[in-house]
């Protein structure tokens, strides 16, 4: 498989006391990285790969992605034809995954759990996370699965590949090597802040040597699927 669904899985949270889902696995939510690696590097875990500056990528270009996507996964039919018109176009437009986060949570809306709401980046990228409120913590189980089944239908890959496009343009397999690219790119940070550096700054959250939450990081951060909750601002 290229891709994983993109299951209410782990956020990585600062100082997190909440209980929250996120639409994105850790990272990219890719699966099976390790085989599609252009450079042809041995595997390694997924704690190591983050970890780890590779240069291997996902895909050769945004089009392959998705057609891989469509090859060796099951998205639904509103995705696949979405994804097939970026195999054809070579690009995903904004109003196609703004129309599927729409549908998203129109469809989560619809199942009984209120109009929510997501931030979003400068970029126009949405941070996954999605904090249950406090009175509906008994029902988490059904919110989950709710969650999930309208991902399913409407977002998972749809956002899974036009994030790729905004924030990992390279398709690093790495969705922290990708993160620091964007960074170095955007100037975000010094150009000898390193992998290293950014690992250890996501673990410290408000206390990293950069300001983690401000926008330039978070829009470099959000779209490789690296969710930071500050619950500073609780």
């Amino acid at each position: 498989m290229v891709a994983k669904r993109r299951g209410i899985g782990c956020c990585i949270c600062a100082i997190c006391c909440s209980l929250l889902f996120c639409l994105s696995a850790c990272g990219v939510g890719t699966e099976g990285a390790d085989e599609s690696r252009d450079s042809g590097s041995p595997s390694h875990s997924s704690t190591e790969q983050v970890y780890q500056s590779t240069g291997g990528k996902l895909a050769s270009s945004i089009s392959d992605f998705a057609s891989k996507v469509i090859r060796e996964d099951s998205p639904s039919d509103f995705q696949r034809n979405l994804l097939e018109k970026v195999v054809r176009e070579g690009s995903m437009s904004a109003g196609d995954y703004e129309n599927a986060w729409g549908l998203f949570k129109r469809c989560f809306t619809e199942k009984g759990h209120g109009n929510i709401a997501f931030t979003r980046t400068s970029t126009g990228i949405y941070n996954q996370a999605y904090e249950i409120p406090p009175d509906e913590k008994s029902n988490s189980d059904k919110i989950q699965r709710d969650f999930q089944t309208c991902a399913d239908e409407y977002e998972s890959y749809v956002a899974l590949v036009y994030e790729m496009q905004v924030g990992n343009p390279n398709l690093y397999s790495n969705p922290h090597e990708a993160a620091l690219d964007c960074l170095h790119k955007s100037s975000a940070v010094p150009k000898n802040y390193s992998l290293k550096q950014l690992n250890k700054d996501i673990e410290k959250g408000p206390e990293a040597s950069i300001n983690i939450f401000s926008t330039p990081v978070q829009d470099c951060l959000v779209p490789n699927g690296i969710s930071l909750y500050d619950v500073r601002k609780q």
